[in-house]
């Protein structure tokens, strides 16, 4: 076998065994930051929720879409509680209004209306 071949072939060795060892290193680097990902998801859904909640007036309004976000379940509202769960935790918030107990699912949309001492909610 001519040098040049066995030169090739030691050089592809070295390559791929690089490329396997440096994937092995990045991989819990890249497990953490899908789960700080999910965690920020999570905690952006209901605090976004029962931010619109504490703010909203008598009388108000207000259609509300909730977006996907990985393998996040979907967002909870029974009475002062906004809750959802991502992955092996779950994220609440309060809320200022007595909330329907209703499950909002990822793509669905809710319409809210505060009616001064509750909210009501429909899914559209």
């Amino acid at each position: 076998m001519p040098a040049s071949a066995v030169s090739s072939a030691v050089s592809w060795a070295v390559y791929f065994a690089s490329a396997a060892c440096l994937v092995l290193m990045l991989s819990p680097t890249v497990g953490g930051v899908y789960k700080l990902a999910q965690a920020s998801c999570g905690t952006r859904a209901v605090d976004g929720m029962s931010f619109l909640v504490g703010e909203a007036h008598p009388g108000m309004t207000v259609a509300v879409r909730l977006g996907a976000c990985g393998s996040a379940g979907p967002l909870e509202l029974d009475g002062t509680v906004v809750e959802r769960s991502a992955g092996a935790a779950a994220y609440t918030a309060s809320a200022r209004l007595s909330l329907p107990g209703v499950s909002v699912p990822s793509g669905t949309t809710l319409i809210l209306t505060d009616t001064g001492s509750r909210m009501v909610a429909a899914h559209v």
